[in-house]
């Protein structure tokens, strides 16, 4: 371990430069194209560090800096449908049946004017 160290002081003393690591790399150019997928960053890399990097490693090393970072990651998988669980939706058999049944009761018109009859035979019996 001492030897490393010495010779990596050695060559920062001797004025080489320093080399570029993959991960640094892809940092450097993720911060210039932060919304560039990786399939366009591969080129860059290539042209900029001379560093040839398929698209899944440069998608890792992403994942890798945004975790290094403290920024949220997402997820492996399918993306989880939202809602079907609260019941307010209705699906689209539900709708044949409930356009139906408005048609069998004698249309818009008519199922409107039971609903406004439902409603006050409600107050009447909360009144009561």
């Amino acid at each position: 371990m001492a030897k490393k160290a010495a010779k990596s002081a050695a060559a920062k003393s001797n004025g080489e430069p320093k080399k570029l690591t993959q991960i640094a790399a892809v940092e450097q150019i993720c911060k210039l194209h932060p919304d560039a997928p990786p399939r366009e960053l591969v080129p860059l890399l290539k042209e900029k560090f001379g560093i040839d990097l398929d698209a899944q490693r440069i998608s890792m090393y992403r994942v890798h800096l945004k975790k290094r970072a403290g920024k949220p990651v997402g997820k492996r998988g399918r993306v989880k449908k939202t809602g079907g669980g609260s019941g307010s939706e209705m699906t689209i058999t539900q709708l044949v049946a409930a356009q139906k049944a408005i048609n069998d009761l004698g249309g818009e018109a008519k199922v409107q004017q039971m609903l406004e009859q439902i409603s006050t035979a409600k107050k009447l019996f909360a009144n009561a």
